[in-house]
């Protein structure tokens, strides 16, 4: 989960691991946005359900963790990362509803990105990803860029001015990271079609 400014934009993101991994996410603003994100870009994805508009001069963090707990019904969602800038009010919000155990922040550091940014890079160019056909969320992934430290670390940074949004590809790529360090669960027999019980 990536909280922008809230006069922003905000957005969460699921990754389901699966082959290939699919990708669901959501991006939040709000009516009254700064005049560059007023375009008919934006209208039309607004129109078409891939950004959500909140009334007002803010994004609604309380619409927005109704959201996640309906993200996390419909797709088993296990855990939830998010980046704290900005996000100490709905941090407490998302431990409140989800429980400390599963809600933590992921630290805004090469360190951490690097290794999920160069396995996502390869199952991108290995055409291992998909997604619902969200323009905005595709947008905003071709406004990533990656700039490495001095140990050739990756970090997601925009690739130009503060019009290039990305913040769901964040949101992306910290769900991806659950994906690949998630402790994973012994298969049931109805998941592995053993005892006569297939899918």
């Amino acid at each position: 989960i990536d909280f922008g400014r809230s006069d922003d934009f905000s957005a969460w993101a699921v990754v389901i691991p699966k082959d290939p991994y699919r990708i669901v996410s959501r991006a939040y603003t709000c009516r009254d946005r700064p005049k560059y994100l007023r375009t008919p870009q934006v209208d039309e994805w607004i129109e078409n359900g891939w950004l959500v508009e909140h009334p007002g001069n803010s994004v609604d963090f309380a619409a927005m963790v109704r959201d996640l707990c309906d993200a996390k019904a419909q797709y088993g969602v296990q855990t939830w990362a998010f980046d704290p800038a900005f996000a100490k009010v709905i941090a407490q919000m998302l431990t409140e509803e989800f429980g400390a155990e599963t809600v933590f922040q992921f630290t805004q550091s090469p360190r951490f990105y690097n290794e999920p940014v160069r396995q996502f890079m390869r199952e991108f160019y290995n055409g291992n990803l998909e997604h619902d056909g969200d323009r905005c969320l595709a947008w905003q992934m071709s406004n990533l860029a990656t700039v490495p430290n001095a140990r050739d670390e990756l970090m997601p940074a925009k690739g130009g001015t503060r019009e290039y949004k990305i913040d769901a590809a964040v949101a992306v790529l910290m769900a991806f990271s659950e994906c690949l360090f998630a402790e994973k669960e012994e298969p049931s027999i109805y998941e592995t079609g053993e005892a006569g019980v297939f899918l």
